[in-house]
């Protein structure tokens, strides 16, 4: 008697469905044997999420935190030390970063560092914020860490492939002389300009109302401007930003990092420190955390 075909394709796909269980089953029992250490993304918005998601899912609570862009970001957790967590984002800023301390919940850290440069004027990545505090997948990844990015199949086989640790790289030590010239020279040119007033104004209100936020539940909240290149640190732009920020969040009434010499750090391209610098500045924040 021939086998019905619409019974075979059923039969077929309930089979799939169940080897598909099983196996996502043992996937997630798997990565919450903490076995695997989870792996560094494929893109620069991989790792930003990745790093996001590290933080908001952590089971620890850290004591301190620092936010902004990719200047920041090459503070890495081993130049800091296990009480710190970087929540800085490639191509993003510290309002991203301070939004994700707000939306964490729980135990706040007792002081959060803010980068301060023209980086804020990219204001919130809502659309980050937005799908990384998704209610349905946000509970999910909090329950289970096998569906949290840095834990997808695809990333966990490249980590293994090329036997990596998932942690952030160092920013390399040797500068390229001609591409150092024509990075600087790019940021020069876009240095020379004002700031936009009204946008300025925007991403300083939202700002202070997040630094606002968190000084109300008893967070310190410190402001810093890593070092760049000189002329790049002595541009329009730079000025115009650190004389409007310092009116509106004078020194008498905010914490700010006191800005060291720009000629004593190293960066690969005019903004962004070598490893050697990035460590050496990171020393110098904690020295002032210190006093």
């Amino acid at each position: 008697m021939p086998v019905n075909s619409s019974t075979s394709n059923s039969k077929l796909i309930v089979q799939s469905l169940a080897s598909f269980l099983v196996l996502t089953v043992g996937f997630v029992a798997f990565v919450g044997t903490g076995v695997v250490h989870g792996g560094s993304g494929t893109n620069q918005w991989q790792n930003n999420v990745i790093k996001a998601e590290r933080y908001l899912y952590a089971g620890e609570s850290f004591k301190y935190v620092v936010t902004g862009s990719s200047m920041a970001y090459r503070l890495l957790p081993e130049y800091l030390g296990e009480e710190y967590s970087n929540i800085a984002f490639a191509s993003g800023g510290s309002l991203t970063g301070l939004q994700v301390i707000l939306e964490r919940g729980g135990e706040l850290p007792s002081t959060v560092f803010v980068e301060m440069n023209d980086t804020l004027l990219r204001g919130q990545d809502k659309e980050f914020i937005q799908k990384l505090t998704s209610p349905v997948f946000n509970g999910v990844k909090s329950a289970f860490a096998a569906f949290r990015t840095e834990n997808q199949p695809v990333i966990l086989f490249k980590e293994w492939v090329k036997g990596g640790t998932g942690k952030e790289p160092e920013a390399g030590g040797s500068v390229d002389p001609d591409i150092f010239a024509s990075e600087l020279a790019r940021h020069a040119a876009d240095h020379a300009k004002q700031p936009d007033p009204e946008q300025l104004r925007s991403v300083t209100g939202e700002l202070k109302r997040a630094v606002d936020a968190l000084r109300s539940k008893g967070v310190q909240v410190v402001l810093f401007e890593p070092p760049s290149h000189r002329s790049l640190q002595e541009s329009v732009l730079s000025t115009s930003l650190r004389t409007y920020w310092e009116t509106e969040f004078p020194k008498d009434h905010y914490s700010w990092v006191p800005t060291p010499n720009p000629d004593e750090y190293e960066t690969a391209d005019g903004i962004h420190m070598t490893g050697g610098s990035a460590r050496k500045y990171a020393a110098f924040l904690k020295e002032h955390l210190g006093k």
